[in-house]
């Protein structure tokens, strides 16, 4: 999501051509970004945005070090100094952001600062999309309480890039010599990509490392990078008849309408996104990229008008801050605003945000007037060189130890009462009170899923008296759970999370059986699925866990997302199954005065029907 904007007409302030078509291509791009995270549903692919801002990235870096390659008469490229512009451009605008949000959220909003601890530290190495990977932070599907900074993925892998691609593209550079030669490298590496996409998601893989990987999303920076070789932008001429212009024109206009379409249609659901359809969308904004920068398109200034280009080179700020307002003043933030009024507060709060980052945190590092003022301050004396790097170091330190140690708030808790009052389920398991569950599944789930594959319970022992009711969930059950005690008393165990997933849920579930409690029960409940799909996949895994258990109760969901659909027709499959029942809570939360605002979670009279329904299903299991 970087930039160079000019500080004279037609040039950057280091003399290179200013190309004002590309802060047009990147207005449209973030313009995209921020109306998908402001309504999924008015723009289902308007994630599509992000990759559009790779290919331009990886077209204008990799442009950049063709330019100095060839300066250099083919003798190199100081990488040094290009990891020092780099992180002089994106760093200190990514610092200002943590260091804001840590001071908000540790007054106003102690849990969302809790939950970010060690997403802050992964901020700061660009590290987030992995840190994400490993803990299942999803995305796409997600209801509750969503991370601030969860839109730092795509910094992450763009960093990660300009680590690893300059000595790789210096080294093709020494062996093949010529530039031309390395474009099939780069575009190898880019049909690669799509390709580990593509193949990660046909077998299974969850979307968030189908999303978030390094290796299966470069592909809009790779095919930029491998643009920048074959058409750099310092070499693109003027000299390019009416013929050849509209030719250029019209590509871009059907590459502009392309990529509309696939933004306004294509959603994370379909496969089509995964196996090709992102792939198809870098190609077009390629091309779009290329006539943007073209000086004799005049795609390129069309998109030059004030607007767009004020927008564009403000773009990174405003991807930087959009999010973080999103959330602050969501339903669940530190400052909950009602509809419509919170679109317009939304809209005005990331505009200004973002023209004060670009002001006095962007172009001061940018156009060198904060290294002077930092070199003026060292040269006056030791002490005050002393005081300065003290001072920055001690800043840093503080951003990172405010949020690792300022305690949470009382939560929305989890509640987990043991069955029959015994031990916990596991050492580090009991009655945690948390916004979110623990994602890494744990070496007992894994014991406990071999062992129900090989030794079903009904095989190790006699069956046990069986006595108690375990129900597993998310933030649905815990919202019903007062009206389960009630109901159920003693007789039932509530292990619910805020924002729990299926697999979450599902390794929770194996933790129990690990710990042997599965042979001891009645009856189980399963609630997942409001925070995302609930796959054949998962109720398969989910049979096998709980073989054994003689009445096996699901509950299908209402979530206002697309997969809370996809969810119900796995959960509905079971229906007729011997053992298994389903509740039917989609149906019954139709009566909107059932549920809380939110239009998810039960209220009170909600969830005394819950329960009532609950009680329903637990009678005779019918076999």
């Amino acid at each position: 999501m970087q930039q160079t904007s000019p500080t004279a007409p037609g040039r950057d302030r280091r003399g290179r051509r200013y190309r004002p078509g590309l802060d047009g291509v990147r207005a449209l791009a973030v313009a995209a970004v921020v109306a998908y995270h402001l309504a999924p549903g008015s723009l289902p692919g308007g994630f599509l945005g992000v990759d559009v801002f790779f290919v331009i990235s990886g077209y204008l870096i990799t442009g950049l070090l063709v330019e100095e390659w060839r300066a250099s008469g083919g003798r190199g490229i100081d990488l040094r100094a290009f990891w020092v512009r780099r992180v002089r451009r994106l760093y200190p605008a990514v610092v200002a952001l943590l260091a804001f949000l840590v001071v908000l959220s540790a007054i106003f909003d102690r849990a969302a600062l809790a939950g970010s601890r060690v997403a802050i530290p992964m901020a700061l190495v660009y590290q987030t999309n992995w840190w994400f990977i490993y803990h299942h932070v999803s995305y796409f599907a997600r209801f509750g309480p969503p991370p601030l900074l969860l839109h730092l993925w795509s910094l992450a892998i763009e960093e990660q890039y300009y680590l690893l691609w300059p000595p790789i593209l210096l080294a093709l550079l020494r062996w093949r010599r010529r530039r031309e030669r390395v474009v099939v490298f780069a575009l190898i590496g880019a049909v690669a990509s799509a390709a580990l996409m593509a193949v990660a998601y046909h077998s299974g893989a969850s979307l968030d490392r189908v999303y978030y990987g390094t290796d299966t999303h470069s592909e809009g920076l790779l095919l930029g990078s491998a643009l920048g070789l074959f058409a750099p932008p310092a070499n693109l001429s003027t000299r390019v008849g009416d013929r050849g212009r509209r030719v250029m024109d019209r590509a871009a206009v059907v590459c502009l309408a392309g990529l509309g379409v696939m933004m306004a249609t294509s959603g994370y659901t379909d496969a089509f996104t995964w196996e090709g359809g992102l792939a198809l969308a870098v190609v077009l904004a390629a091309v779009l990229t290329v006539v943007a920068a073209h000086p004799a398109s005049r795609t390129g200034r069309w998109l030059s008008v004030r607007p767009l280009r004020w927008l564009g080179t403000r773009s990174y700020s405003v991807y930087l801050w959009h999010w973080p307002v999103i959330v602050l003043t969501g339903a669940q933030g530190a400052f909950p605003l009602p509809e419509p009024a919170a679109l317009v507060v939304r809209l005005g709060a990331t505009a200004v945000l973002a023209e004060a980052s670009y002001r006095w945190v962007e172009r001061p590092w940018r156009t060198g007037a904060a290294q002077r003022a930092i070199r003026v301050r060292l040269a006056r004396s030791v002490r005050a060189r002393r005081q300065l790097i003290a001072a920055s170091g001690g800043s840093l330190a503080a951003l990172v130890l405010v949020a690792a140690l300022v305690p949470g708030p009382a939560p929305f808790s989890r509640r987990t009462r043991s069955l029959a009052a015994s031990e916990p389920v596991t050492a580090g398991s009991a009655a945690v009170a948390s916004r979110s569950d623990p994602y890494p599944p744990g070496a007992a789930a894994r014991i406990a899923r071999l062992r129900a594959r090989l030794l079903p319970s009904s095989l190790l022992a006699p069956p046990p008296a069986r006595h108690g009711i375990l129900a597993i969930g998310d933030s649905v059950l815990l919202a019903a759970e007062p009206a389960l005690q009630a109901t159920f008393g003693a007789r039932i165990t509530v292990d619910a999370a805020v924002g729990r997933q299926v697999y979450t849920g599902l390794d929770r579930l194996a933790e129990y059986r690990a710990a042997g409690r599965l042979d001891t029960v009645e009856a189980l409940v399963v609630d997942l699925g409001s925070n995302g799909v609930f796959t054949r996949s998962d109720l398969a895994e989910l049979e096998t866990l709980a073989a054994g258990v003689p009445r096996v109760v699901l509950v299908n969901v209402r979530v206002p997302d697309p997969w809370g659909r996809l969810s119900n027709q796995t959960i509905d499959s079971v229906a007729h199954r011997p053992g298994y029942r389903v509740v039917d809570w989609w149906r019954a939360s139709e009566d909107k005065a059932l549920l809380y605002p939110d239009g998810v979670h039960p209220d009170p009279a909600g969830a005394a029907v819950y329960a009532r329904m609950l009680q329903a299903a637990l009678g005779p299991a019918g076999r």
